[in-house]
């Protein structure tokens, strides 16, 4: 009698119907193109691979679907790139107008809306993105160099053109923006996300009652861990901005590389290492050597994950710390602007403490207590938050030097021009050598 053989076997999902319970189970993100919503979802490489050719995203009836492995501030654009490719030529002139493709081939059609949202995405993308960006497009099933370098070398050439410095100032800040916009949908959408909120909850209990630690440690992400001790130590936790740019430069690390670091960084470190983590065989850090001053720690395989991971959460809190001087700053501005507008605001403060508070009885430390920053002192603590303001976006949207050098330069540029001041030439130097960005050149050789 034969014998009887139990067999099992893992076979990967490829049908269709993934994106389908993908689509529908999914948060719905839109992109808002001239008062037009248009919905889309994220996608893993698995679900792209499967659907389409394509590592951007793909498009299935008029749903979106957008590779996570984009940055925020280029997803717009694919999904505008995706919209329109899934448009006929009678539906794209309804949008454009009739005629406007009049005896052109498919081919020459798709090469135009390219070209359009390249054009529009120029005003924002900083130029790595874009040089991503057309390197990605480059890579796709319709990719056609004779139609398509054209575009890209063009759009290049935009990225190394001088402006008049108003409209580099106009186009920076456009810029700024819409990075802040686009990073904080990204990282609030993470905060959301249900085993993110699952993992911070179980990390909050189980820090106030760590006889369940055991029971939970599996639920709980490394780095929820981590930023619950950045957040309970008094240094680190007043420079999370300064944090998110060393641990993107940790990110781009590999398995063995070595970081030797300061008294700050270390301490940051450290709470990433085996020397603090309950589990040090899976920390992403390994304690190497120290002495008063630095401290020599090596990356392990279990960084690729943890790093990216971390930087997500310390950009939350950095978004919602530039929230919170954003809605300041509007407070000072009022301030300034009712002030400016009407009688000193001192002069109103003063009438109403007589009213109130006789002279004769009222303490004159109680007096002092009402009495208002001069004008110019409020615009001054507008200026600095307003500083802060941009240095909190520059830093949590992770800018590169040139892009932080150009905006700082700017900024003093259109506090001089205020003051009626010449701009000094040094000055002018370093707006014109920063707005120029050789990285894009070349895009459409291969």
């Amino acid at each position: 009698m034969a014998g009887m053989e139990l067999r099992l076997e893992m076979h990967p999902l490829q049908d269709s119907s993934n994106a389908d319970k993908l689509y529908n189970g999914s948060y719905k993100f839109e992109v808002d193109v001239d008062g037009e919503k248009i919905p889309y979802v994220f996608c893993p490489d698995t679900i792209l691979s499967t659907n389409s050719n394509s590592k951007i995203g793909f498009l299935d009836h008029d749903r979106i679907f957008v590779s996570k492995k984009l940055h925020p501030a280029q997803v717009p654009f694919v999904v505008l790139r995706l919209h329109y490719n899934g448009m006929g030529v009678d539906t794209l002139e309804d949008r454009f107008g009739k005629g406007t493709f009049n005896g052109l081939p498919d081919y020459q059609v798709r090469a135009i809306t390219l070209q359009a949202t390249l054009d529009y995405a120029k005003d924002f993308l900083r130029p790595e993105h874009m040089c991503d960006l057309i390197e990605r497009f480059k890579t796709e099933p319709d990719y056609e160099p004779r139609w398509h370098d054209v575009i890209f070398n063009e759009v290049a050439a935009s990225y190394t053109a001088e402006r008049p410095t108003t409209a580099l100032a106009r186009r920076e800040q456009q810029s700024l923006d819409f990075y802040v916009e686009r990073v904080g949908e990204y990282v609030d959408a993470h905060h959301r996300n249900k085993f993110v909120k699952r993992s911070r909850g179980l990390s909050d209990v189980t820090s106030a009652l760590p006889a369940l630690s055991p029971l939970y440690s599996a639920d709980i992400t490394k780095a929820d861990k981590v930023m619950q001790a950045i957040e309970s130590d008094s240094v680190l936790s007043e420079r999370i901005a300064d944090l998110i740019p060393l641990i993107d430069q940790i990110a781009t690390l590999h398995n063995g590389d070595t970081i030797r670091a300061g008294k700050v960084e270390s301490r940051l470190l450290y709470l990433c290492s085996n020397e603090a983590m309950e589990k040090p065989k899976s920390a992403p850090l390994v304690y190497v050597e120290g002495d008063k001053h630095t401290n020599v720690y090596r990356v392990s395989n279990h960084a690729h994950s943890f790093f990216p991971s971390l930087r997500t959460r310390l950009q939350k809190e950095a978004m919602d710390d530039l929230k919170q001087a954003k809605r300041a700053l509007a407070g000072v501005n009022e301030v300034v602007t009712k002030v400016n507008s009407k009688s000193p605001l001192s002069t109103r403060i003063q009438n109403s403490l007589q009213r109130l508070l006789p002279a004769t009885t009222a303490p004159a430390e109680q007096r002092a207590l009402v009495y208002p920053l001069p004008v110019l002192e409020i615009e001054e603590i507008g200026d600095g938050i307003t500083e802060h303001v941009a240095d909190l976006a520059l830093t949590t949207t992770l800018a590169p030097l040139k892009t932080r050098d150009l905006y700082k330069a700017l900024r003093v540029q259109a506090g001089l021009a205020a003051l009626g001041i010449s701009i000094p030439p040094a000055l002018e130097e370093v707006i014109r050598q920063n707005q120029r960005t050789p990285l894009l050149m070349g895009v459409g050789k291969h």
